[in-house]
Parts: C-alpha cells; sequence; structure tokens
C-alpha cells in the first residue's frame, strides 16, 4: 500500500504570502461584483436618480445666491421664489425672442429641402454607378461559384 504524497512543508512566511494572494483575488472579485451591481442599478434607477441628481446640481449652484440674501435679511422661501421667477422670465425671454427665426425657418422648410434635394442630385449617378458594378460584381461571383 501506497502512502499519498505529503505537500512540502511551506514555512510560515510562505504561507502567508499565499493566503495574502489568495485574498487580494477575491477582494478584486469582489469589486468587479460590486461595481457591476453599481452599474445595473444606477441603469435601472435613472429614473429616480436624474431628478434627483438634477436637484442636488441646482440647489448646489444656487445655494450662494441664497446665502447672500441671507445676509441681506431677505427669508430663504421668499429668495428661492426669487430665483425661480428669474430663471423663469430668462427662459420665456429666450423662447419669445428664438420664436421669429423658429417660425421663419419652419416657413422656409419647403424651399430648403428642395435646395438640398437639388444638391444631392449630384450625387445620385455616382451613387448609381457603384450600386449598379455591385450587383454586376455579385452576379460575376455568383455565377461563377455556381456548380457546372
Amino acid at each position: 500500500m501506497k502512502r499519498p504524497k505529503v505537500p512540502p512543508k511551506l514555512t510560515q512566511y510562505q504561507l502567508i504570502e499565499d493566503l495574502d494572494a489568495r485574498l487580494r483575488s477575491i477582494r478584486v472579485a469582489l469589486v468587479g461584483i460590486f461595481l457591476i451591481i453599481l452599474v445595473g442599478l444606477v441603469y435601472f434607477a435613472r429614473d429616480f436618480l436624474l431628478p434627483v441628481v438634477l436637484a442636488f446640481l441646482l440647489a448646489l449652484t444656487l445655494s450662494p445666491i441664497v446665502r447672500f440674501m441671507q445676509k441681506r435679511r431677505v427669508a430663504p422661501p421668499i429668495s428661492a421664489l426669487f430665483i425661480v421667477l428669474v430663471v423663469l422670465s430668462i427662459f420665456c425671454t429666450g423662447i419669445f425672442f428664438l420664436s421669429g427665426p423658429v417660425t421663419e425657418w419652419v416657413s422656409q422648410a419647403p424651399e430648403i429641402s428642395r435646395k438640398i434635394q437639388h444638391k444631392l442630385a449630384v450625387l445620385k449617378s455616382p451613387v448609381n454607378a457603384v450600386v449598379t458594378a455591385s450587383e454586376q460584381v455579385g452576379n460575376i461571383a455568383e455565377s461563377a461559384s455556381a456548380p457546372d
């Protein structure tokens, strides 16, 4: 009867090194799994997270204005209302001033479309030639590969 091979005795330092290497690989695997789960969680929670992150960024951006107005003895709700009204009025002013050019672009859309079609008509014949050539090459390759 043969005795099973006994692994060579390792020193305490070698055992600790081996254990440390194994723990490092387990740590890397766990971090990778965590990152994959985190990306999946953010993907599925984006409908909730997007408004929350946007609100956080707006609060971070506008809080210095609120603090400035607090130093001038204006209550935070009133300063927040003032900021919202200013942003809303800037937005409405932008829409008002852009409405004229946009309506002009919409009214000129058919003319612009005709100009684009006219310019693309120049490219139509070379593209048709390439399509015809590719069909001919396909036919030649098909006839060459067909068994006699």
